[in-house]
């Protein structure tokens, strides 16, 4: 079990800082206006980090469900506003994936129409 945990905070670390920094922090309105309006379920890489520190994951599969919440949420509030954010949450989802996967993506560009709804 612990070496799940161990997988999941790599798979955290090996993302860079600096470029993903506006996902490490959960977004507010002040950030981005009507974003608790439109995003029903947030979720930032902060609290996902916090969750696998808190042992609150029960599988590698539940981390990817937020890792892909990370980036359904993104998709759905900048689509049109702030798009180039989008590159950045796909980077994080394939990221997060290469680790946890060894390498195969399970992200399907299908998905990007999906109703999930944060950063």
């Amino acid at each position: 079990q612990s070496n799940i945990y161990r997988i999941m905070m790599n798979a955290l670390n090996s993302l860079n800082k600096e470029y993903t920094s506006i996902f490490w922090t959960p977004v507010t309105d002040a950030d981005a206006p009507n974003y608790s309006i439109i995003i029903k379920n947030p979720m930032d890489l902060g609290t996902i980090k916090q969750n696998v520190t808190s042992k609150l994951y029960k599988s590698l599969d539940e981390f990817m469900s937020d890792v892909h919440l990370v980036r359904d949420n993104c998709f759905q509030y900048n689509q049109f506003k702030y798009p180039e954010l989008i590159g950045v949450a796909d980077y994080i989802l394939k990221g997060c994936e290469k680790v946890v996967y060894g390498g195969k993506s399970q992200h399907k560009e299908s998905n990007k129409s999906t109703t999930s709804t944060s950063t």
